[in-house]
């Protein structure tokens, strides 16, 4: 299998109640480049599979059963599966998230 190069500029975004998803998918993984609005809400859910997520700009309130943390730039989250979280998006805020789904 070949070496692939992708480009965020080049992947198109699925946008959904003004939140912009694109997608590179992998083989047991995909990251996702995600586009959020101020005031959008994420509300309580979880996913069944390993998740990272890294704040590229904004920031945001996020909720867990462990607490509450800011979500800025350089902080990086690690949510094992089926763990909940929610988030408050306080300004405009992107995200790259990766998913393990293996």
């Amino acid at each position: 299998m070949a070496t692939e190069v992708f480009r965020w500029s080049e992947q198109a975004a699925a946008v959904q109640a003004g939140v912009a998803r694109s997608l590179v998918p992998g083989m047991g993984a995909d990251i996702q480049r995600i586009v959020i609005p101020a005031g959008t809400q994420a509300g309580k859910h979880s996913h069944a599979f390993e998740q990272f997520v890294i704040v590229e700009s904004g920031r945001a309130k996020l909720t867990t059963a462990s607490g509450e943390c800011v979500l800025e730039p350089g902080v990086v989250i690690r949510f094992p599966p089926d763990t909940w979280h929610q988030a408050v998006f306080e300004t405009d805020t992107v995200l790259l998230e990766v998913n393990l789904r293996s």
